[in-house]
């Protein structure tokens, strides 16, 4: 039986929801996940946290999985990014729960402040960008973002000076290990605009970003992409994952990514996640 004494979440574990994984990984997930429906989880999850929520905590969407949608809008998110000369290019991991931001509402909040105060200061110096959200939570890493976005280069120090500073006037605090990041690409934050063989290994490693930020999807979503990775990301209140709105579906309309590159971002993302 599924209780709030025996619910305790095996966060970072190579499985899916229902205790299997792709062939060659080892099942890793606790017996008190094992075979429970999305709905029992999230109702103990709700009990877990209820102490705490807002009233409008129970009438929020919850989720346990990034939705196979919402897998295939970040993929063609990714491709049209490129497209448009806006390759994300940059990957930060900002874990809210060591900067004491850890209500679901309070880490909605955060992560779509950051994203306009991100955003907004790339404006002022010029330069667009693009987005790609993925939200995850465990027992261990707590409430955790990860974040795709497109960084010039001439502005990556600055960025980082101020990343804090945002992170703030989030309504967090400064927190040790509260920003992980590394480049997508290792020689070149502009790898794209160079030659076709740079251009491929940027889109190799940005799929193999992606790759391990789509790792929370269902296990047949995995399993169909190839994935070396799957995760259970947790119970999400919200808005589970996203976009800037200019790579969002409604800005990319009908227009169509070069074959080329998504099939280097599908190759990139078959293969084992690589953190430097």
């Amino acid at each position: 039986m599924l209780t709030t004494e025996n619910l305790t979440p095996a966060d970072g574990q190579p499985v899916d929801k229902t205790g299997q994984c792709p062939a060659g990984t080892e099942p890793r997930i606790l017996p008190a996940y094992i075979g429970c429906s999305t709905s029992s989880r999230i109702a103990v999850e709700r009990a877990l946290v209820a102490p705490r929520a807002s009233p409008q905590f129970a009438r929020a969407r919850a989720s346990d999985f990034i939705a196979d949608a919402a897998v295939e809008n970040l993929l063609a998110a990714a491709a049209h990014a490129v497209a448009i000369g806006l390759p994300p290019n940059s990957f930060r991991t900002i874990h809210l729960g060591a900067a004491g931001i850890e209500t679901d509402q309070a880490v909605r909040a955060a992560i779509m402040k950051f994203i306009k105060l991100v955003t907004a200061w790339l404006r002022s110096k010029g330069e667009a960008t693009s987005i790609i959200w993925v939200r995850e939570t465990g027992t261990r890493e707590g409430q955790h973002v990860h974040l795709l976005i497109y960084l010039p280069s001439h502005l990556s120090k600055a960025f980082i000076a101020r990343q804090q500073g945002w992170l703030i006037r989030c309504g967090g605090k400064r927190g040790k290990g509260a920003f992980l990041s590394r480049i997508v690409g290792r020689h070149s934050l502009n790898a794209p605009f160079g030659d076709e063989h740079e251009r491929e290994r940027f889109l190799l490693n940005l799929g193999n970003v992606i790759g391990y930020m789509l790792k929370g999807a269902r296990q047949s979503t995995v399993q169909h992409h190839k994935l070396p990775l799957c995760s259970y990301g947790g119970i999400i209140i919200g808005k589970r994952c996203g976009t800037s709105q200019n790579i969002g579906r409604t800005a990319r309309g009908a227009a169509i990514a070069s074959e080329r590159d998504r099939a280097a971002i599908n190759e990139g993302m078959q293969a084992e996640y690589v953190s430097e």
